[in-house]
Formats: structure tokens, C-alpha cells, sequence
């Protein structure tokens, strides 16, 4: 995988190729069940093959985006229903409490432009089912689908706002720099599960610090609820801060998580990324999440009603609507 990704990167810059050139390229996006005591996860390999040029990256994309399309019109008029937008995760009760607040209609991937002056680009087609979520931001650029701020399972993410009370705010004990990595590179629930229980106030106390006004804890880490850009906005931020280590472990998560999961899907598998966080529930109806950013500044976040097939389909559907961003380079 490192080797796809910095092949991939030295063309970007070479080349100034956008988005939608790298879409399709990040692997063969091969993903499959993975059977696990109690847990169903996705897996993803990677073919570095695919970036042997120009051409084929191109071809690649516009195949991808054909499909995604495809995808996204079949989505919204057969399985785009109530029932699947309704987690079945730990968390369902307080997403279907927030129900009354979700985009209805194919979301629309928009970038646009504000004080700062990041490009604007806006795109017209329906490029996503309303199944994902996704939230961008980058030093010159932010973009996201309509329903980016749609309250969603936070599921495995929302580790991310508890180890980060812990290691800011907690007693600096070697403990909990233990459990807080374990929580991080494998999402170990077991970890997570101590750190709530000593610090049951850490995801409602980091929403407050970082203006995260979509996420919510739940009575346990795993009945929280954020958004897209509440994530991407909190990653952006600690990448800004350049000093947590979670970052670091983000960068070397586990390929396999704590209860057998393979992580590697949605944002993951975008050749330019250097870290990740993976969440998921396969319990009833599958959700994932991935919530990755690179040390040029990228942050990008997605949530999906579905398997991480669906997921990774769809953010390289999204990727590929992009424009460039030069800060890559």
C-alpha cells in the first residue's frame, strides 16, 4: 500500500492530475466480507498495477464515476429507504431519535469558497446515493455533499473525541496512553470501554472545545452521534495543533482491528492519505465510517449506510468530482 500511494503522489505532483485522475486509482477496490467472532468487516486490496500511467488512472476514474452514477440512480429509486437510513448499531436509538433531521434526495457534491479564498467548485451531478456522508477540508479547498452535516452513528470515530479528552485532559498516566493507542490503531472497544468509564464527560467535553455542535455522546461512547464535518472539522484542527499522537496512530492503524476486522475502506484507500480512523457495525443493516487526512493538510471524512464497498464506491465517486488541489504537492 505504501508504495501504491507515494507511485500515485509523485504523479500528482508531476503531472498536476485532479481528483478524478486519482479516483479510481487507489487499488482494485476488491472488498469482501471478512467473517469475525460476531462482526462482519470489510477488506480491501490494493493493486499498485493500476498506476502505471496517465491514461490508465483517467480511464480508471471515468469508469468509476460511470458506475458510482449507475449506482447512485439505482440506490435512490430501490434502496435508499427510512428503514436504511436508521442505524442498527449501538446507536440506533439516538440516530433514530435524530431522524426528523436527515437530507432526503441524492445529495449534490458542492465545494465552495469563503474568507480564507479556497477554490470554488460546484458540481451538478448526483454523484453519491443518500446512503454517504461526506465533509473535505483542506488549507485552499472545502468541499462536502449536502447532507455532510446529517447527524450519523458516530460508531468507532467517536474514539477519536474520547482518547483525545484522555490524553489532554486525563492524569497523563501511562494507562491511558495505553488504552488510548489500543483505541486508536485497533479500535479496541475494550479500551474505549475503560477510558468512557473514567472519563464518561470526554466526548461532550471535546464537542464543546472544538465547536462540535452535531456531536452528541451517548450513555456509552458507542450511542454517540457526529456528522461529517464535525469530524473533518476536529481532524483539521488537530493537524493544525501538530502534536497529538493520535495522529501518529492514525498513521499506523492496525491492518487488522481488535476483533478481526480488516481496516481498509472509504477514504483509506485514497493513495494520498497518511492516516486513518475506521468505524463499522454489521449488526442488521451494515454502517461504516473513515475519517482520514494527509500532513499536507487534506482532511477527509464519510459516513455510509451500507458495507465499505458501498463506501469506497462512493467516496471515489466524490474524489473524482473534485478539482485539483495543489497542496498535495
Amino acid at each position: 500500500m505504501t508504495s501504491c500511494r507515494l507511485q500515485h503522489l509523485s504523479v500528482l505532483c508531476a503531472t498536476g492530475l485532479s481528483l478524478a485522475a486519482l479516483a479510481g486509482c487507489s487499488g482494485n477496490g476488491t472488498v469482501g466480507a471478512a467473517s469475525t467472532a460476531g462482526s462482519t468487516a470489510a477488506s480491501c486490496r490494493y493493486s499498485a498495477a493500476q498506476a502505471e500511467s496517465r491514461t490508465t488512472l483517467a480511464a480508471t476514474a471515468s469508469t468509476t464515476a460511470s458506475t458510482a452514477t449507475s449506482t447512485a440512480t439505482s440506490a435512490t429509486t430501490s434502496t435508499a429507504t427510512s428503514a436504511e437510513r436508521t442505524a442498527t448499531t449501538s446507536a440506533t436509538a439516538t440516530a433514530t431519535a435524530s431522524a426528523g433531521r436527515t437530507t432526503t434526495g441524492a445529495p449534490t457534491a458542492t465545494a465552495t469558497s469563503g474568507a480564507t479564498g479556497r477554490a470554488t467548485n460546484t458540481t451538478t451531478a448526483d454523484v453519491l446515493a443518500e446512503r454517504t456522508t461526506v465533509a473535505v477540508i483542506s488549507p485552499d479547498f472545502t468541499g462536502s455533499t449536502a447532507n455532510a452535516d446529517e447527524e450519523r452513528p458516530a460508531l468507532s470515530v467517536a474514539k477519536l473525541f474520547l482518547v483525545n479528552y484522555a490524553l489532554v485532559h486525563g492524569d497523563g498516566s501511562d494507562k491511558d496512553l495505553d488504552l488510548s493507542e489500543r483505541a486508536i490503531r485497533a479500535s479496541d472497544d475494550s479500551a474505549a470501554d475503560a477510558l468512557f468509564a473514567k472519563y464518561p464527560e470526554g466526548i461532550t467535553e471535546t464537542a464543546e472545545e472544538y465547536d462540535l455542535d452535531d456531536t452528541v455522546s451517548g450513555i456509552d461512547w458507542g450511542w454517540s452521534t457526529t456528522t461529517a464535518s464535525d469530524v473533518a472539522t476536529f481532524l483539521s484542527e488537530l493537524l493544525e495543533e501538530d502534536d497529538s499522537p493520535i495522529l501518529e496512530w492514525m498513521e499506523n492503524a492496525a491492518r487488522v482491528a481488535a476483533d478481526g476486522t480488516r481496516q481498509n475502506w472509504g477514504t483509506g484507500t485514497l493513495p494520498f492519505m497518511s492516516g486513518t480512523k475506521w468505524g463499522w457495525s454489521s449488526s442488521g443493516t451494515p454502517a461504516v465510517a473513515s475519517a482520514s487526512f494527509s500532513r499536507s493538510g487534506l482532511v477527509m471524512v464519510a459516513f455510509t449506510y451500507g458495507t465499505g464497498t458501498d463506501q469506497t464506491a462512493d467516496v471515489r465517486s466524490f474524489a473524482a468530482s473534485l478539482p485539483a488541489l495543489p497542496e498535495l504537492c
